[in-house]
């Protein structure tokens, strides 16, 4: 007589792109024990339901999965996290853990989305560390990778993204302009992706003649990055997407510590200048007046680390 299937797990994460995604690897592994659903912002939903990591994915913003945070979700909700062996929360808000705690009782694990701060710990190993404590992942379980990028993707195209989340993280965008300058002068592709919140970097990347490639969602931005042979951009969750592809990337680390949030994958190289301050970015409101943390990284050194991963192997 063959064993019952594993109970599901339900993963509540309301966090941003990077936060997300820098947990990929950790979910897929989750995923290979028992099914796996998620709750996240709609288009990280979608995006995780096509990158294979949750059988089902869920809008936080939908009215029913509102809900389940408030005081009174019904019984059909009720019945529905019943079915659950464990519901998973990356928060630390009471105002969340509450309803879920009264939904779940024991079956709650909650996990704070970053570790202490100050602490030069990863947020993947963070969260690693709280899962395997709770019983979720085997101390050895290996984390999952995204296969890696098809072959025949064009040798000459390398993505450029200059937006992050904070204007307090971007590189100026001259810098990056120079760099694709050199780039097409040496007989490269490059091109520049832009979401809704780079919208104020189109004209003078437009002017200088360089292609802008605006994908419509996250899955096309997926689609887009695998694509290309390299990717440089900002500490920002498409750097975090872009590693999670497989796709060789050079990410600019200005205030925001690398120790704590650098993108993961086959081949990353992160460029920060050597400083005698502790990165600010998670502690301060805002930058330093000269933020040599940002300006302390040249195009020169950029060109060297894109020129190092779109070197052949051997």
């Amino acid at each position: 007589m063959s064993a019952p299937p594993p109970a599901p797990l339900l993963v509540v994460h309301q966090g941003a792109l990077g936060d997300l995604v820098c947990l990929f690897p950790l979910l897929a592994a989750l995923r290979r024990h028992r099914p796996l659903a998620l709750i996240a912002q709609a288009g990280l939903a979608r995006l995780a339901r096509s990158e294979g990591i949750a059988d089902e994915a869920h809008p936080v913003e939908a009215a029913w999965t509102a809900a389940l945070f408030s005081g009174d979700p019904g019984d059909r909700l009720r019945a529905w996290v019943g079915g659950f062996a464990w519901v998973l929360a990356f928060s630390g808000a009471e105002a969340l853990l509450a309803p879920l705690r009264r939904l779940a009782g024991k079956r709650l694990v909650a996990v704070p989305p970053r570790p202490p701060a100050g602490a030069a710990v990863h947020v993947a190993d963070h969260a690693r560390g709280l899962l395997v404590a709770a019983g979720l992942l085997a101390a050895d379980d290996p984390e999952v990778r995204s296969p890696p990028p098809a072959a025949g993707r064009p040798p000459e195209r390398v993505w450029i993204h200059p937006g992050a989340g904070s204007a307090r993280k971007r590189w100026p965008l001259g810098r990056f302009l120079a760099v694709a300058d050199r780039l097409r002068a040496a007989g490269k592709d490059p091109a520049f992706l832009a979401g809704p919140a780079e919208e104020d970097l189109l004209p003078p990347i437009r002017a200088a003649g360089h292609a802008v490639t605006q994908p419509e969602n996250l899955t096309d931005l997926a689609a887009c990055l695998r694509r290309g042979s390299a990717y440089l951009g900002c500490d920002s969750g498409p750097s975090h997407l872009a590693a999670w592809c497989g796709i060789p990337c050079a990410v600019l680390f200005g205030p925001s510590d690398p120790a704590r949030w650098a993108p993961r994958g086959r081949a990353v190289r992160i460029l920060l200048p050597t400083l005698s301050c502790r990165p600010c970015f998670e502690s301060e409101p805002e930058n330093c007046a000269a933020p040599d943390c940002l300006l302390g990284v040249r195009p020169e050194e950029a060109l060297a680390a894109l020129a190092a991963l779109l070197r052949p192997p051997g």
